[in-house]
């Protein structure tokens, strides 16, 4: 058996990329969405027994916007600021609210996915 690993190196990647992810836009946007709830963990005791470890937990995201996935909350976050641009609003007042008010501005747009999976959803 050979357990060698083969890395391949991205030819797309950015090295002058910088993530924007650094404030809590994303989250706050998320909290003001109905429904919005913490993702809950739950506990594996019997196989932190096993491994010999303190805890073990999963998060159960079926329980998110009963989407049953995180992956969409890139997307719900990105299609929410392209909203925000075209009602003209300053990008810290992102919240479902606003864009909720301003519904006749936006409601000519669409969006669409490439996948069918859990994103296209």
């Amino acid at each position: 058996m050979n357990n060698k690993i083969n890395l391949i190196s991205n030819p797309f990647k950015d090295d002058d990329y910088v993530s924007q992810l650094n404030d809590d836009g994303c989250i706050k946007f998320h909290k003001s969405l109905p429904g919005y709830s913490h993702t809950p963990l739950i506990e594996l005791d019997k196989y932190s027994e096993i491994l010999k470890i303190q805890s073990l937990q999963i998060k159960d995201e079926s329980k998110r916007f009963n989407l049953n996935a995180f992956k969409s909350l890139g997307a719900s976050y990105a299609m929410a600021k392209i909203l925000l641009s075209r009602i003209g609003s300053n990008k810290a007042d992102l919240n479902y609210q606003i864009l909720k008010e301003n519904k006749e501005i936006i409601k000519d747009l669409t969006f669409v996915t490439a996948t069918d999976g859990n994103h296209g959803r």
